[in-house]
């Protein structure tokens, strides 16, 4: 076994004797394939990123500007929900030079307990802020009321009438996004989410860490147990290569919960283009991100937006003033993502499509699995228009009339028109650096980032500069 543990910590992280250079590079990413090659894609870094809440905060995979009193909201791993005491729009433009987090603190108002679960993504109702829609990878799509604490279940169970998977649990619920539609002639919300796997999440053991998120602390008040959505999304990459995530609508008016695709490899985060005719998700173990069409003579359909990302993919967030082009033929084309990237992708790492491979990495001792490699780095991709065609690459079904399979298209159809316009890495290693981004939230119009991070003990900012 512990021969065993060190070929494949070797063979995994391209770490070995001969190879120390394991970290992500500018020369490792080189986007090849269905990728556009721009001459103008530069390289940034997150040298600058700030530590928000270091050792504070645990877990806060999404972070959120509540819209009415731009403080930040904060999920941890824990179910506990947290408010920032300054607006952060007020602390980023009163610190001009200065340390934003020395500015903003470090005390968080505690604002409520969730109950037993993991809380993920989360957003806001349009029509009251102060609803705040969350998923949780226990219970489901849930709602929370800032101010009266009131929690409600809102789906656990997909409904007798939807077309695939009627009366099916819903398990790991994980990102999410708010809009308005037309319904029987009125409006009415519509939380649009993702659940990312039918393998259920497991309460952590006396040792917080099973896949080397916080080692070697032992049970106890200061670190308890909590629900490891890690060390599940870890089973669907050593098991039999799940696919078992799904996209999901659910109608606040209705109540009721349809899915709109599923056979999917752990789809993860989720946005909305600017003119709403489509969603953008992330499929996480296929290394690229879907579009699903919500409107638009494609309407139920899906294609793939852009893959072979340098990365393994985990939020999106539509970037500050992407708008639509009023062309009917053009929807979304000047959209603009940021796309997370949790660790990055070695060429070994693609060992892991062998079930051999796989079968080994599930059946090793906790301490003997290699150490998953962490990066903080994020992407910035944009539709592209080659001529008058899109050139999609469609999937094999549409929407709820269907959808299953891996969407490879026909040979004809693919190269998808889309581009990297900037790769952002934090290049400082240890405590110094940031790592595993797991979202992205805006503030100031974009000049300012703030980040979440699924297995870290802070989140953090760091200014744009063009």
């Amino acid at each position: 076994l512990i021969i065993l543990s060190i070929l494949l910590n070797s063979f995994i992280n391209e770490r070995s004797v001969f190879n120390r250079q394991w970290f992500l590079k500018p020369s490792d990413v080189i986007f090849m394939g269905d990728i556009i090659e721009d001459k103008s894609l530069t390289f940034y870094d997150l040298n600058n990123t700030e530590k928000l809440y270091h050792k504070k905060i645990f877990g806060a995979e999404t972070v959120r500007v509540q819209p009415t009193t731009n403080r930040l909201v904060l999920l941890d791993q824990y179910g506990n929900l947290w408010l920032s005491r300054r607006p952060i729009t007020d602390v980023v433009s009163n610190s001009s030079s200065a340390s934003i987090a020395a500015t903003l603190g470090s005390d968080l108002d505690f604002m409520g307990y969730l109950g037993p679960g993991r809380p993920l993504g989360f957003g806001f109702g349009i029509s009251d802020p102060n609803q705040v829609y969350i998923c949780d990878s226990s219970k489901g799509l849930i709602g929370f009321y800032l101010g009266s604490n009131e929690i409600t279940v809102l789906s656990n169970a997909v409904s007798a009438d939807s077309s695939l998977d009627p009366g099916s649990h819903v398990t790991f619920a994980n990102d999410l996004v708010v809009t308005q539609e037309e319904w029987n002639h009125t409006t009415t919300e519509v939380i649009y989410f993702t659940a990312s796997t039918d393998i259920p999440v497991r309460l952590s053991g006396s040792t917080l860490n099973d896949f080397g998120q916080i080692a070697g602390r032992k049970y106890n008040k200061t670190f308890p147990s909590y629900y490891n959505t890690f060390e599940t999304y870890l089973r669907t990459l050593t098991s039999a290569g799940d696919s078992t995530g799904r996209l999901l609508k659910y109608n606040v008016r209705t109540k009721q919960t349809h899915v709109l695709v599923n056979n999917l490899a752990f789809p993860n985060g989720l946005a909305m283009s600017s003119d709403k005719s489509y969603l953008v998700v992330v499929e996480t173990n296929r290394l690229r991100v879907l579009r699903y069409w919500i409107s638009g003579p494609k309407s139920g359909s899906w294609d793939v937006f852009v893959d072979h990302l340098p990365g393994f993919p985990d939020g999106i967030t539509l970037v500050s003033g992407s708008k639509s082009i009023d062309d009917p033929e053009d929807h979304g084309s000047s959209d603009q993502y940021v796309v997370t990237l949790g660790g990055p992708t070695t060429r070994s790492i693609k060992a892991l499509m062998w079930p051999g491979v796989r079968w080994a990495l599930f059946h090793l001792p906790t301490w003997a699995r290699p150490k998953v490699p962490t990066i903080g780095a994020i992407v910035k991709i944009q539709a592209r228009r080659r001529g008058n065609a899109w050139g999609d690459r469609t999937g094999e079904g549409e929407g709820e009339k269907g959808v299953k399979g891996e969407g490879e298209g026909s040979e004809e159809t693919k190269g998808t028109p889309m581009m990297m316009s900037r790769v952002m890495i934090d290049g400082r290693k240890g405590e110094e650096g940031v790592a595993g981004i797991s979202s992205v939230a805006e503030a100031l119009g974009g000049k300012v980032l703030i980040f979440g991070h699924v297995k870290e003990d802070y989140v953090s900012l760091v200014r744009m500069t063009e």
